[in-house]
């Protein structure tokens, strides 16, 4: 019996002994995919950190990029007002030109003009009266006089309507 129960002992001992080989193999292989999980975890875990600190960086861009273009918005803003404003005043010079220059068309300054060649004739000539050459001259100067008013006015009304299509431009 005693040699029954020793090879009875010696099976279950070898039995035993494979069962603890498959056990601890497929403990080691469990361990191992354990490991192997865990190293995958963690690619994955620094592959999100750095798309995270890609993200952080695009976003602080991002925030610096808004901010000046918020800075271009107030100060294509402020310019529309300058210009606004410009173009109003370049209105009201022009609308005063445009009135001078009717003025001038009707005849309204013709009192202005012969005032100012009566300013230019000497007590004498007052006295003696005028010859026809001198009231000849006189009118050709108050003529020229008159003309150079316009042309004037003509190079400032120009003047305006062009610096008043560079402003619509510039808006």
């Amino acid at each position: 019996m005693d040699k029954d129960l020793a090879n009875s002992i010696g099976r279950k001992n070898a039995s035993l002994r494979e069962k603890g080989g498959f056990a601890v193999r497929e403990f080691d292989r469990v361990v191992e995919t354990f490991n192997k999980v865990l190293l995958y975890k963690e690619r994955i875990r620094l592959s999100l950190e750095e798309k995270v600190s890609i993200l952080r960086g695009r976003d602080n861009e991002n925030r610096d990029q808004l901010a000046t273009l918020s800075r271009n918005i107030q100060i294509y803003y402020s310019n529309i007002e300058r210009i606004e404003a410009n173009l109003s005043e370049l209105q009201k010079e022009e609308n005063e030109i445009k009135d001078k220059y009717e003025k001038m068309l009707r005849g309204a300054s013709l009192m202005n003009a012969s005032a100012e060649s009566e300013s230019t004739l000497s007590e004498g000539e007052i006295d003696d009266g005028l010859s026809r050459e001198d009231l000849i001259q006189r009118r050709r100067d108050y003529l020229e006089n008159l003309n150079n008013n316009f042309k004037q006015m003509d190079m400032e009304l120009y003047s305006i309507d062009g610096l008043r299509q560079e402003m619509k431009g510039a808006r």
